[in-house]
């Protein structure tokens, strides 16, 4: 079986590509856009917004938050959370966001993989 010891050398190969794939997943990437909309009310001029998602097993890190500053919304776009994170993470993390300020949270496909119940009273109390 002249194939047998490639088996291990593939799985050697693959090691690089799952520590670049563990990495990525829990790096922080902030984008900053300005739009312009003509028929925006001059209430929302210099209006600030914080969009994240995919928060999944991630830590929000202080320096994004310093990074982020103060906004006039917070919206979390689903995935806070998965299954097996921390209850005590969850909250830390919104905790984190609503200092930015006002935070609004759309469910995930990952969010309900926990009771909704249990991540519904985190929400309430951290927010």
């Amino acid at each position: 079986m002249k194939w047998f010891p490639l088996v291990p050398l593939a799985g050697l190969l693959a090691i690089p590509l799952f520590k670049r794939m563990y990495a990525t997943a829990h790096l922080n990437r902030l984008v900053k856009q300005t739009i312009y909309l003509e028929e925006l009310p001059a209430d929302f001029d210099e209006y600030k917004l914080f969009f994240i998602s995919d928060v999944h097993r991630r830590v929000i890190s202080t320096e994004l938050l310093d990074e982020v500053g103060s906004c006039d919304m917070v919206i979390i776009g689903g995935d806070l959370l998965e299954k097996g994170v921390p209850l005590k993470r969850i909250e830390q993390n919104l905790r984190s966001l609503a200092s930015c300020g006002p935070t609004y949270f759309v469910w995930g496909n990952n969010d309900v993989e926990i009771d909704e119940d249990t991540v519904r009273s985190i929400l309430h109390a951290a927010v």
